[in-house]
């Protein structure tokens, strides 16, 4: 297993349209919570994006509003995601690690989820 923070530095090398960033946020959430399983945390983030792909294929790619319904349909809906509105402070919300265990978390990282399942959608 490598360890987060060199793997930090190798996601730096990186050019910037290579970047996953839920990949490196899974990195810098290993940082800050080292117990935490993120291994099960990868594997949620890629049932996610195998939902998102399979959705994709229903959806016209032309219609962004269909699009966009049929993510949050998928992010909010299917897999429960939601922003954290009776512990907004926790710091579980800014790791997205605990942001996939709780299906709780800020704005910011549930960006990271939004862009991770729309990517993959294409």
């Amino acid at each position: 297993m490598i360890d987060p923070r060199t793997a930090l530095e190798a996601i730096g090398q990186l050019p910037d349209t290579e970047i996953d960033i839920a990949d490196a946020a899974l990195q810098l959430a290993r940082v800050d919570a080292p117990e935490a399983d993120w291994q099960a945390a990868r594997e949620r983030l890629s049932v996610l994006a195998r939902d998102a792909a399979e959705m994709a294929l229903d959806v016209p790619a032309d219609d962004l509003s269909a699009c966009a319904g049929a993510l949050a349909g998928l992010i909010a809906g299917r897999h429960g995601y939601a922003g954290d509105i009776e512990s907004y402070d926790d710091p579980a919300n800014a790791n997205l690690i605990r942001v996939t265990e709780r299906k709780l978390g800020l704005p910011v990282s549930l960006g990271i989820v939004w862009l991770h399942a729309a990517r993959a959608a294409g």
